[in-house]
């Protein structure tokens, strides 16, 4: 069985063009909470293979929790969708502002919340922006909403790359997104109150980038040093 699981996975990734090499399980992180985290092997670069779902700093310190809605400029703080830790901490992990991911201690130590040089990268391995979304997400409606393809192509979500990427959507003045879309902060600054996002929908093969408040609450998702 092992032999024929092997074997189709291979076929996979000949037909779509990539190589076994390019996508591999790698060790499993623990933060200094000790939450564990699946990681991947992409291309160069190591990920999470998990949201990140931690409530203190990699000094131990506490990130500021908000259990309702408040948007705080220069303010580092998270929150759990809806408020509720026991529904969404797993598989969703936690929703931080800008100013968390800015703090520099945010991940793991020896992990770090990518920039958008490394974003980039990795869309770049992925086939780009337009191929990108669809081999980054979770297979199957578990955790998507309705069909998870792309809305024209109907393609439909093959995770080739173990991202495991999973719509725990956002938190702007009231929570939303949930089960639709995956928001992930980039740490590169943009402007003063805005700055780089990457998303992924499930009704989409993309993987998009734009501009949010810095106040919002998005996932996060590290990357080795």
């Amino acid at each position: 069985m092992k032999i024929q699981i092997q074997t189709v996975f291979i076929l996979v990734l000949a037909v779509s063009g990539l190589n076994a090499q390019d996508f591999s399980p790698s060790d499993t992180l623990v933060d200094i909470e000790g939450n564990y985290y699946k990681t991947v092997s992409i291309g160069t670069q190591t990920w999470m293979a998990e949201n990140l779902r931690t409530s203190k700093y990699n000094d131990g310190s506490d990130i500021v929790y908000k259990s309702v809605k408040t948007l705080q400029k220069n303010t580092a703080y998270f929150y759990w969708y809806m408020a509720d830790e026991e529904k969404y901490k797993y598989p969703y992990g936690g929703l931080y502002n800008w100013y968390a991911v800015n703090t520099g201690k945010l991940c793991p130590c020896g992990w770090h919340v990518p920039n958008e040089e490394e974003w980039t990268t990795l869309e770049a391995h992925l086939g780009g922006s337009k191929a990108a979304g669809t081999k980054m997400k979770e297979v199957g409606n578990e955790h998507w909403k309705k069909y998870n393809t792309g809305f024209l192509s109907h393609e439909e979500a093959t995770n080739e790359s173990g991202f495991s990427a999973l719509p725990g959507g956002l938190c702007q003045r009231t929570f939303g997104f949930f089960g639709k879309s995956a928001f992930f902060w980039s740490s590169t600054d943009g402007a003063d109150v805005l700055t780089y996002y990457h998303r992924l929908d499930f009704d989409s093969t993309y993987l998009l980038r734009n501009y949010f408040s810095k106040k919002f609450g998005l996932s996060i998702r590290c990357v080795k040093d």
